[in-house]
Order: structure tokens, then sequence, then C-alpha cells
């Protein structure tokens, strides 16, 4: 018979979880004017890749060309009535000097309301051609960030207004694995909130795709545990060394 004394000692086990890659940032492109689609880029169909700032929809724009020109010719007018106004308000302050009236002349008779009203008719029609410029502006839609097209709505010569959507976009900049440890899990491993952002973040291994990553981007904590209770959280990790809709786990 063999006998081995007993001693108590503090054993951390580790705890596996696992999640599917999803994108962090997944929205709807659509216009912020209408009109007709004049012209797709190549890279505006289902899984097709593009660059910030890209261009991947034209609207036609000749209503919002005439816009432009009416507003400047709107513009022209009211400079030359402020011209106008400035002109006649200077001629009456003469007039009542030649007539020797005495006195101070009053704000109507050297016309200063007209000139106010003059001044502020040209901010507005300056205003008014500055959005009629922005609109014009708009018929070209550019892509909002590095990404790809999961799904599109909408086709060249089809006519669109504001808000249609014309696909569904997402950043690939970026992407989140959901995970979560159950109660199993937590009786194994009790954690805090903290705790597990930093037993993550200091101690955890990341793996997509048979590779393992020491260093995870962040940790985002969703709910704080109790007993009894899952603990959600998002991970995230550069979009670089992983794919979408790969299986990824992290181990605690």
């Amino acid at each position: 018979v063999m006998a081995v004394p007993a001693y108590s000692d503090t054993v951390v086990l580790d705890v596996v979880v696992q999640g599917q890659t999803r994108p962090r940032t997944q929205v709807d492109m659509s216009p912020q004017v209408g009109g007709k689609i004049i012209y797709v880029s190549p890279q505006f169909v289902a899984g097709g890749q593009f660059s910030k700032g890209n261009v991947l929809l034209r609207l036609e724009k000749a209503d919002y060309e005439v816009a432009v020109l009416r507003a400047e010719a709107a513009v022209a007018r009211a400079e030359q009535v402020v011209v106008r106004e400035k002109a006649e308000g200077q001629i009456a302050a003469e007039d009542w000097e030649d007539l020797g009236r005495g006195g101070q002349a009053s704000a109507l008779t050297l016309r200063k309301p007209q000139l106010a009203e003059a001044e502020a008719s040209l901010k507005s029609a300056r205003a008014d051609l500055d959005n009629a410029k922005l609109q014009l502006s708009r018929t070209i839609v550019r892509a909002p960030f590095n990404g790809r097209i999961s799904e599109r709505f909408a086709d060249i010569g089809q006519f669109v207004g504001p808000g249609t959507r014309l696909a569904q976009i997402f950043s690939t900049e970026s992407i989140e694995v959901p995970l979560s440890i159950n109660d199993a899990e937590l009786r194994t491993r009790v954690l805090s909130g903290e705790e597990l952002r930093n037993a993550v973040q200091h101690f955890g291994r990341i793996g997509v795709g048979g590779d393992l990553f020491e260093d995870p981007c962040f940790i985002v904590a969703k709910t704080q545990p109790r007993l009894g209770m899952r603990i959600d959280f998002g991970l995230a990790v550069c979009q670089q060394r992983t794919s979408l809709g790969g299986l990824a786990f992290a181990q605690l």
C-alpha cells in the first residue's frame, strides 16, 4: 500500500469559447438625392471590394446643374441690388448735405433699411447656391469606408429617390466575434467583467482558421456576469488576419 500526502493548491483551468466572425460595421447604402442611375462601378456587384472614397454610382445631374445656374443668377441679381442700394444711400447723404437742412438724416432717408434688406437677400441667395452645389455633388455616390458589397438592390437605368436602398455594404477594416461563457464554464472560472477583459487581453489567445494570435485588438464586455447566467461579450480582431464567417475561439 502506497500513501501520498494530500495538499491543497490553486488550479486555474483554461476555458475556450468560440463564435463566428462577422463585420463590426454593416450598413445600407442610400443616396441623399433622387435621379436615374447613369453609371455603376465594376465593383458594384455582390462581393465587390472597394476603398473609401471610390465612386460606386452616379446619378443623372442635369436638373441639379440647372439649379446651380439659377442659383448663380439669383446671387448676381442680389449683388446688383446691394451695389445699387449703396450708391443710392450715398446719393441721399450728399443730397441732404446740399439742401442744407442740418441735423442728422434718418436711417430711412439714407436708405439703410433697404441696404440691410438687400444684403440679407444676398446672403440667402449665396446659401441657396451653396445648397444647389451640395445637391449636385451628391449625385456621385462614394464608398464611406473600405469594404465589400454583400447584396445589391439597384442597377443602371433605375430611378431612385433619397433613402432608396442601393446595396448592403460592410467594412473590412475590423470584425466582431460574438463569444459567450455558459453556466458550466462559469463554475470553472468565474470572472468579473474587468477580469474577463484582462484575461483575454493579457493571457488569452485567439484562433481563426487554425492560426493563433496572441494580441487581440480589443475586447468589449456587453453584460456583467452573475452566477447562473451567461457572459456575452464581443471580441474585435484585425480584419487582415481573419476572414468573415469563419469560426474563431478565445482561450481564457
